[in-house]
């Protein structure tokens, strides 16, 4: 009896604490909201990134490079679709999944959503981000060229910012490097011009600008950088920590790209304008989600 009641007082300690942070972070948004007005609705970008999952009543906008293969993986066994996250690999998570995004509902539908359902989506270190999706998607030479979606933003790097590209560069996109990455992200203008549908170049877009938080209200901000007690509440919030779990990284892409080694290699390849360009794209994102401004910065 004694164990049980120190376990349930455990349990009651944790899920206090948790609240807490959750109160913590919502506020810190709710004040660095001031600056970015809402829009009038939901936009469509967001609604497109918004998966649906009925049976609980769980809205979850995902953002790339935070984890979200392991919530799709979640969401899957939840909508029915699998038993188990166990075994899932991540083409099956980003192929295969069944979930409704919000945009497939009619505008009553969504009304009632919006007030009805959980929400939750999940952010991490702006510019650390960044690196991830550079490591993951352009430097890894096997992956870019087994995924030809991400070719021609390698193409544009190149043509762009490489001085005096070869032909075959040129043709392939193949091996842009990190500075190029950053030339083109710091660039919207240029962005524009192969930029034209929601898919893919989410991967480096801004956090707000995909899940709309000065929008929308959601129930739960999580950080990667603590996904594993903010998954554990998450579950337990919702009652199905003995169904489905978070499973690590390795079932992911990872890329490391958070340690300090790695973070001085790359950053260390950037002059000050290009250092302060994607500190001004990404400023926004640091101030909603109250992440400290990275010492590299000028």
């Amino acid at each position: 009896m004694e164990e049980m009641q120190k376990a349930q007082s455990s349990h009651l300690d944790f899920m206090k604490e948790q609240a807490e942070i959750q109160r913590n972070r919502r506020r810190l948004l709710d004040n660095a909201c001031a600056d970015i007005p809402p829009d009038d609705e939901i936009p469509m970008y967001t609604k497109r990134h918004i998966y649906v999952v009925d049976q609980y009543k769980i809205a979850y906008c995902f953002v790339p490079k935070v984890g979200c293969s392991n919530w799709k993986r979640i969401l899957m066994v939840l909508n029915g679709d699998r038993d188990s996250v166990d075994g899932l690999t991540s083409n099956e998570v980003h192929l295969h999944a069944k979930m409704k995004f919000l945009s497939d509902y009619d505008e009553d539908q969504q009304e009632q959503i919006l007030k009805k359902y959980h929400w939750f989506f999940f952010v991490r270190e702006p510019i650390k981000r960044a690196l991830s999706v550079y490591r993951n998607k352009f430097e890894n030479y096997e992956y870019f060229l087994s995924n030809k979606y991400f070719h021609r933003f390698g193409k544009e790097m190149i043509k762009k910012w490489r001085k005096n590209p070869s032909k075959e560069a040129l043709e392939s996109g193949a091996n842009a490097t990190w500075p190029e990455f950053v030339d083109y992200l710091t660039h919207p203008d240029e962005r524009e011009k192969v930029e034209k549908d929601t898919h893919f170049s989410d991967h480096w877009r801004e956090m707000y600008k995909i899940c709309s938080p000065c929008t929308v209200n959601y129930d739960f901000i999580g950080k990667l950088e603590t996904v594993q007690t903010d998954a554990k509440y998450l579950l337990k919030t919702w009652g199905v920590e003995g169904k489905v779990s978070y499973l690590s990284s390795d079932t992911s892409r990872p890329t490391n790209s958070s340690s300090h080694a790695t973070y001085d290699k790359y950053f260390g390849k950037l002059g000050k304008q290009e250092l302060t360009r994607l500190w001004d794209l990404y400023k926004p994102d640091y101030a909603l989600f109250n992440y400290t401004k990275p010492e590299i910065i000028p």
